[in-house]
């Protein structure tokens, strides 16, 4: 199955150096038409089992366990091979079925859709933890507040700022529209709990909660709060970037404008962002270079910068500078005025790469979350006090908790997980064949007939044998994973003994730098057979003597060479059944060294 902490870390490293979209040289006619499924070989962690995918094009979907939720993730294909066979060094086994063009498109669209459908229940599972939070601060009593999306990113007791200034002066109604939404969020009382639209009320609190910011913010002329913007010194603003953002900055004060004219739930924290942007742009032009929104919001998407090595910093914060260069002469094509979703590009590799350079020196999280960084950061905003008895407040809150209770059952049910009956094999076929029509009609298409399961089916290794031999498959490749690659490319000027001799063992390769994520371990066993449970018996022993190191390091490292040699020995365990499941892993700074797959 799919490591979830490496595959998180590794495809949001995707996600920085290809600029945050799913790019890459485009397949010709017959990629469209046919099926191509996917086994990845095991690796330590969660990953040991294996995983299967299918692509489509130059989009994979696969299904990964996340947390609490068994996802549906689509990914495009040279983010999906740079994270597998780049960061986790993976085999990656491909069988190929023609299909068709229509029936391809089929099953793209049909799991595209239940992407985009496991989207929404997700949002509506937030949605009623959002109900929740706002009904308990209700009933908390005294300084009642609650986090209004993107406030935070302005100064709520500053005034005058000469950008937003002009904006106001450009939208007419302001006033009125404040004034209407004032007396709204006043004349709020608290419905009982047990009136139909009870936790609707709740969510219109909150849209005009957010509107009243967004209107005060416009008609008080805001500043943006000090360390809203990032300033990375970033080269100076060429002409054509100039007129491009001049043209960005008359593009978002006629959308602020269309936005209170509208009518959309979530018009507040959209023109709070709008507005944002409007007074980056101004102040990027002020400066003549780029200043950007700091997407970070939270820790979602951080983890500690202790996880990684000073160099992996740098090496990310220098990739993610040079990707931001060319993102930005992307976006900055023409006079034209970009779209905020490529401009949120700048934005989200500036955020990440603000995070490695500040992880470097001061340690702290770094941004590695796989999800494209939005400016968001939320600022607390007083709640009516009119809001009604505390008894009917506390009733309102158990309702909005069983209500949270009940969608969240229902996403658990939905989307469990189970290792044999409910895992990336089995749902994926499963969706497959639903998607074209039924297990009958897929076995037309696909040449063969094939259950869920079936024949230790739930197993990767098992599956793509299973395709192979019932399937209609009409090639396999093999995609080589990124230290094989690495060790052909210096055979060709060591010579290949010499390399494979240096190369065998984690002290003296060049190409493979130890991590603790992947245990101690001596000898690699990858392509080794017959002597990999020798192999793996010197593995067990040095991952055992490693430990007893580890037993005396311990006050000083936290116990961090103990835990090490630990999933040394455990990963180990396997090579004795002539299993290889340690494949070893990598970094963005090793990364480049390797040529990419041929």
């Amino acid at each position: 199955m799919a490591a979830r902490a490496l595959a998180r870390w590794g495809l949001a490293l995707a996600i920085l150096l290809y600029g945050g979209v799913a790019s890459g040289a485009s397949q010709d006619a017959r990629d469209e038409e046919t099926l191509r499924f996917v086994h990845l070989e095991g690796n330590v962690g969660g990953a040991s089992g294996g995983h299967t995918a299918v692509r489509i094009g130059d989009l994979v979907f696969h299904y990964q366990h996340d947390g609490d939720v068994f996802r549906l993730v689509r990914d495009g294909w040279p983010d999906f091979e740079r994270n597998y066979a780049g960061f986790q060094s993976r085999p990656l086994n491909l069988a190929t079925v023609w299909v068709g063009a229509e029936e391809a498109t089929r099953v793209r669209d049909a799991l595209a859709g239940a992407h985009l459908r496991q989207l929404r229940r997700l949002a509506r599972r937030e949605a009623t933890i959002r109900d929740r939070r706002m009904a308990e601060a209700l009933a908390g009593g005294g300084d009642r507040t609650y986090p209004v999306p993107v406030a935070g990113l302005f100064d709520p007791e500053g005034e005058g700022d000469a950008a937003l200034a002009g904006l106001r002066a450009g939208l007419p109604g302001v006033d009125e529209q404040l004034e209407a939404v004032e007396a709204r969020v006043r004349g709020f009382a608290l419905p009982r709990a047990d009136e139909p639209d009870a936790l609707s009320r709740l969510a219109a609190l909150r849209a005009d909660l957010a509107l009243r910011e967004a209107l005060r913010t416009i008609a008080r002329a805001r500043p943006l709060a000090p360390d809203a913007l990032l300033d990375l010194g970033l080269p100076e603003l060429t002409p054509v970037e100039r007129q491009s953002l001049t043209a960005l900055a008359r593009g978002l004060g006629e959308r602020a404008g269309s936005l209170l004219g509208s009518r959309r739930a979530d018009r507040g924290q959209v023109l709070l962002r709008v507005a944002a942007r409007y007074v980056a742009v101004h102040r990027s032009l002020a400066a003549n270079r780029p200043l950007l929104l700091d997407p970070r919001t939270d820790a979602a998407g951080a983890r500690p910068a202790s996880e990684h090595r000073p160099e992996e910093l740098r090496a990310l914060a220098r990739q993610g500078r040079g990707f931001l260069a060319k993102a930005r002469s992307e976006v900055f094509t023409a006079a034209a005025s970009p779209a905020e979703g490529d401009y949120n590009r700048l934005e989200d590799l500036a955020g990440r790469v603000a995070s490695f350079e500040e992880a470097e020196v001061h340690g702290g999280t770094v941004e590695v979350g796989r999800e494209r960084l939005v400016p968001g950061r939320a600022a607390p905003v007083a709640l009516p006090i009119r809001a009604g008895p505390h008894a009917l407040a506390l009733a309102l809150a158990e309702t909005a908790r069983r209500r949270e209770a009940r969608v969240r059952e229902e996403v658990a049910l939905r989307y469990d997980y189970g290792l044999i009956d409910r895992n990336c094999v089995t749902e994926l076929l499963a969706a497959v064949q639903g998607a074209l029509g039924g297990r009958e009609r897929a076995a037309q298409v696909l040449g063969g007939t094939l259950a869920p399961g079936e024949g230790l089916g739930f197993i990767p290794r098992v599956f793509h044998q299973q395709i192979v031999t019932r399937y209609r498959v009409t090639g396999v490749e093999r995609v080589a994973p990124y230290r094989e690659r690495a060790i052909e490319d210096r055979a060709q000027v060591a010579g290949p003994r010499r390399t494979q001799l240096r190369e065998a063992n984690t002290l003296t390769s060049e190409v493979y730098a130890p991590r603790d994520a992947d245990g101690s371990f001596l000898l690699f066993t990858t392509g080794a057979a017959w002597p990999r449970p020798l192999f793996g018996l010197v593995n067990v022993l040095y991952g055992a003597g490693d430990a007893a190191l580890g037993v005396f390091t311990a006050p000083l490292d936290g116990g961090r060479r103990l835990a090490r040699a630990g999933r040394g020995v455990l990963f180990s365990l396997p090579e004795l059944a002539f299993q290889n499941v340690r494949k070893g892993s990598f970094d963005a700074a090793s990364l480049p060294q390797v040529a990419p797959a041929r």
